[in-house]
């Protein structure tokens, strides 16, 4: 995403940002537009969606390349999926991206749905997003069946919002001092731990 994002900012002729600045905004776990709105705040809305429309572009020719799944993921999502147990993914990032993602780590057949980012739809840490679309898709599940797994403040305070257990993958790319200050429930070290929380 870094990568991207530095390469979008250069083709509409922003100032280069550093690694540091864009891996903070990156932490945050914020939209494409909000993400752009934070980098180039007196941008205007078409020139935000020219950046979004722009990096998704980017990032599907790099994302062969610059992403990696997390050591123990394949095996633990066929284990939880096993005990039968509900999963699906909630992003930020658009939801072709996503899926595209889990195709090639051959995850997608352990998720159920995939709710990504799409235009005029509210995104984390928006807990309306729950509402429209995530609740809907299981309308007979209480909240208190629910576990939010994420490793930014966005994904915590999404949890919040909405009322529903959470936890804090720590090896991941969230501020840690915001994510503890956010209190989740449970903090997994790495990946594999999430199947005895789920348990």
């Amino acid at each position: 995403m870094l990568e991207s994002v530095k390469r979008t900012l250069d083709l509409i002729g922003h100032p280069p940002l550093s690694d540091e600045s864009i891996g903070a905004l990156i932490a945050q776990g914020l939209s494409l537009p909000d993400t752009f709105r934070s980098t180039a705040p007196e941008a205007t809305s078409q020139l935000i969606w020219r950046c979004v429309d722009l990096y998704r572009r980017i990032y599907r020719d790099l994302e062969q390349d610059h992403t990696v799944i997390f050591e123990g993921v394949q095996s633990t999502l066929e284990d939880i999926a096993t005990a039968g147990v509900k999963m699906a993914v909630v992003s930020n990032k658009g939801t072709a991206a996503v899926t595209r993602s889990l195709q090639r780590f051959g995850i997608e057949r352990w998720i159920d749905h995939v709710f990504g980012a799409e235009e005029g739809v509210p995104t984390k840490p928006d807990p309306c997003l729950y509402d429209l679309r995530v609740q809907p898709a299981y309308p007979d599940m209480l909240k208190s069946a629910f576990l939010m797994v994420g490793d930014t403040a966005a994904d915590l305070l999404f949890a919040k919002g909405i009322g529903i257990a959470s936890c804090w993958a720590s090896y991941g790319f969230g501020d840690a001092y915001s994510c503890r200050q956010l209190n989740p429930n449970f903090t997994i070290q790495s990946f594999p731990e999430l199947a005895s929380i789920v348990a």
